[in-house]
């Protein structure tokens, strides 16, 4: 009541990617790396391109029942920064219970 909307964007991809503290005693840092985690912040930056704001890898719709649960909009088979083939990106636009399907 009475705060602005938080407006953020996200991207979602997944594999596998090295988790944890890197560095030394002096500088360590808790990160995360690896190429789906690349893919996952090009995903992030599409969505200012695109007018969306919340996007998902080809990889992430094909698993896990994820077009059973969410609807979701194809955009297309986009170049990303780091890869040679293009990468399908879905828009997530809601629940299947909550959105209308017309």
């Amino acid at each position: 009541a009475g705060l602005p909307e938080l407006h953020c964007r996200v991207g979602i991809n997944c594999g596998a990617v090295l988790v944890g503290n890197y560095g030394c005693r002096a500088k360590m840092d808790y990160t995360i790396v690896g190429d789906p985690v690349n893919l996952a912040s090009r995903l992030e930056g599409l969505n200012k391109k695109f007018e969306t704001s919340l996007l998902i890898s080809g990889q992430v719709y094909g698993s896990d029942n994820v077009d059973a649960t969410f609807v979701c909009r194809l955009l297309g088979r986009v170049a990303v920064k780091g890869k040679t083939q293009g990468v399908e990106v879905y828009e997530v636009l809601g629940f299947t219970s909550e959105v209308d399907p017309s």
